[in-house]
């Protein structure tokens, strides 16, 4: 049985602080960089939130809200490779073409790596009806990553979807 690298933590966790954070990033934290526990909650439930959001607008069609909570990732799936601060002009045309689309998340974990840094990884399936009637569904895996901004806010830096087969 082939094994699924997103099951190693450590492989990924590494390789994803490499790649957006630079190669200094991939040394352990320290104890002082440790998140405390009542902060990696809070931390988590924001994470969370926030993909609710995405989610939620998603089934909205509200580009503009998209556009903000994306505004700072590079977001990376779908045949797309959309730059920050792109997605209102690279995607938001596709929605005018759906008549109705939704977004459920089937499985999310959320670790949070730093104070500063945390990833999310899950599943969610999305399904759409075009304006003529066509029937789509979609299931992706996910992995994001999210930073804490200066005011303290969680922000969405990275977003890569790998569509799975039926």
């Amino acid at each position: 049985m082939r094994e699924n690298p997103i099951e190693r933590p450590a492989v990924v966790i590494r390789l994803l602080l490499t790649i957006f954070l630079g190669p200094a990033a991939t040394g352990c934290a320290t104890r002082s960089e440790a998140p405390v526990a009542g902060d990696t909650r809070r931390a988590e439930q924001a994470v969370v939130a926030i993909t609710d959001s995405v989610s939620a607008a998603v089934g909205r069609k509200d580009v503009p809200r998209l556009a903000q909570l994306l505004m700072d990732a590079q977001y990376i799936g779908s045949g797309l490779v959309i730059p920050p601060g792109r997605f209102s002009a690279m995607a938001g045309p596709a929605f005018t073409e759906l008549a109705t689309i939704n977004q459920v998340w089937t499985s999310r974990t959320v670790r949070v790596l730093t104070p500063q840094v945390a990833l999310l990884t899950g599943t969610a399936e999305t399904t759409s009806q075009g304006l003529a009637g066509k029937a789509t569904r979609e299931r992706g895996l996910y992995t994001i990553v999210f930073v804490r901004a200066a005011g303290g806010a969680w922000r969405l830096v990275s977003v890569h979807k790998t569509t799975q087969p039926d």
